[in-house]
């Protein structure tokens, strides 16, 4: 070694930087059970209203025309493109937007006219 007096500076240094290493860790570890368990808990209490709402969507999609159901299912269940979803119903590109188009204004209308009977 060059400058043995130096040796000690250098090795508390090291021990120095690794112990904020392991504190860091620690604190990111502890950060991430504690936003795990806040989403969780957020998680369980919005179950029973996204159950409420799909069924609210469900009820109000088979009041639709059999057309629009099959092109909102094959979009967004199926998650076809709109090019494949008018090949699989035989149907021009332009027929399949404006079908999906109008089955979301649609559903739009039937959901606002239930949330303000409720």
């Amino acid at each position: 070694m060059k400058h043995p007096d130096t040796f000690q500076f250098w090795a508390s240094r090291i021990v120095y930087n690794k112990s904020i290493d392991v504190l860091n860790k620690a604190n990111k570890e502890r950060l991430e059970l504690k936003n795990f368990k806040y989403s969780n808990s957020i998680a369980d209490t919005d179950n029973t209203e996204n159950e409420k709402l799909n069924a609210q969507l469900l009820k109000a999609i088979k009041t639709l025309p059999v057309n629009h159901q099959q092109v909102l299912h094959l979009f967004y269940l199926e998650q076809y493109s709109i090019v494949d979803v008018a090949k699989r119903l035989n149907i021009s590109k332009g027929t399949a937007k404006s079908r999906l188009f109008y089955a979301r204004e649609k559903l739009k209308l039937i959901l606002k006219s239930e949330h303000y009977e409720n």
